[in-house]
């Protein structure tokens, strides 16, 4: 007996199989067993992988039902809270007041779902209570709900909920960058100056962002506040040209230097920055094809001077430049309007550099907000088309204690060599 039950362990053949078998009918019941209730339970929570399979799925799991299904449903499952949650949102819509007894109750069971937030915060609104509906709508927000945007949006904009609204930042939020970034079309930007200003102090806009909102401002014409802006994002920013020596990447927005970038086809211009000779850093490469009409300007750079007078110098050097009545840097204010102040025209210099400089006045019309602004000296050259290069560099603007000539007196003065700094 010994013997044989010393050679069960190790049989092989038919007698293993015989002593796996009952294990096997074992799980494989368990298994049936189990199933259904698996597969009902992934039906009801949304969670079937496949297309088919859950015919009996009862409609209290899903969304936009009537309240009697939800009712129904829970009789069955009484501790599933997304469909109590549904249900009391589907009393809520219907004006029902059981919805107003039942959201209490919902609340610690489903603290972060987006209906019940949503509820609580119709609620908060309706009682006037803003501290409360402004702390729900910015977890709404920041939980990725849309619909909220708007009811947030107009409490930070009203003079009389914009410091509640504020009170809510800290510096861990994720909702002002994501409200600022995607800012409608119908609000101003410069209603939201504060949160803009609170958001630049804890670090919580994106670079992105707030060269959006110096743009909008910008469009707004509220130049002072996009010049304030410009200056706290980007540190001790000199009164003047930004990146007149073009040594900087070039952003094409904000306060930077602009340009339009042509259609390949009629590409009648393309600007580069380009190391400049014999010193380090870059200069500017205007490049003219002549296969296009030459947008105006050319190149620009809004700034804010609000001084009396200035003084414009700068670089430049041609090379094949077929313009008969060249390039200038013109002066307008940052309203458009006409020029008001130009250098002498830039025409070919053989590859010599040359000096240009203009003392001009900003008139009291533009408000301190002018562009600077480089364009054809005729319009009819523009749409004629020029070829050539252009190499610009070292350009400022400082302020001076009185002119020497007037804003028409451009001149220009050959020099040799590098630019200097």
């Amino acid at each position: 007996m010994g013997a044989h039950g010393s050679r069960l362990p190790g049989a092989t053949g038919p007698l293993q199989f015989l002593w796996w078998l009952p294990w096997l009918g074992l799980a494989i019941a368990l298994w049936l067993g189990a199933w259904p209730t698996q597969q009902q339970r992934a039906c009801w929570m949304g969670e079937w992988p496949f297309e088919s399979g859950c015919p009996d799925v009862p409609l209290g799991s899903a969304l936009d039902n009537p309240p009697d299904v939800y009712q129904r449903y829970l009789h069955h499952n009484p501790g599933d809270s997304r469909a109590l949650s549904w249900l009391t949102r589907a009393l809520w819509v219907a004006e029902d007041p059981r919805a107003a007894e039942l959201l209490p109750r919902v609340l610690p069971l489903a603290p972060q779902h987006p209906h019940v937030l949503g509820m609580q915060a119709d609620r908060q609104l309706q009682a006037q209570d803003w501290e409360a509906a402004a702390k729900t709508l910015v977890a709404l927000v920041e939980l990725g709900q849309a619909q909220a945007r708007p009811t947030l949006l107009s409490l930070m904009v009203a003079p009389q909920t914009q410091d509640i609204v504020l009170r809510q930042l800290t510096p861990q939020s994720l909702w002002l960058d994501s409200m600022l970034a995607g800012l409608d079309r119908a609000t101003p930007a410069r209603a939201l100056q504060p949160f803009v200003s609170a958001g630049q102090e804890l670090g919580l806009l994106k670079p992105a962002t707030v060269l959006g909102l110096i743009d909008r401002l910008k469009q707004e014409r509220a130049w002072l506040d996009a010049y304030t802006l410009w200056v706290t994002w980007k540190g001790e920013v000199g009164e003047g040209l930004y990146n007149g020596g073009f040594d900087r990447p070039v952003s094409r927005r904000g306060f930077d230097w602009e340009w339009t970038t042509p259609p390949a086809a009629r590409q009648a211009f393309r600007i580069d920055q380009v190391a400049a000779a014999e010193r380090p850093g870059s200069m500017l490469e205007l490049s003219l094809t002549g296969r296009g009409v030459l947008p105006q300007p050319v190149l620009s750079q809004t700034l804010l001077l609000p001084g009396t007078h200035y003084r414009l110098r700068g670089q430049f050097m041609t090379q094949a430049l077929s313009a008969r009545e060249g390039l200038v840097w013109a002066l307008r204010c940052a309203d458009g309007g006409e020029r008001w102040a130009e250098t002498a025209p830039m025409l070919e210099t053989q590859r010599r550099w040359e000096t240009f400089e203009l003392t001009f006045s900003p008139p009291a019309a533009c408000g301190a907000a002018v562009q600077l602004r480089l364009e054809t000296t005729a319009a009819w050259e523009a749409r004629a088309g020029i070829v050539g290069t252009v190499y610009f560099d070292d350009l400022s603007i400082q302020r001076i204690q009185a002119p020497v000539n007037t804003a028409r007196d451009g001149a220009t003065a050959p020099r040799t060599g590098a630019p200097r700094r």
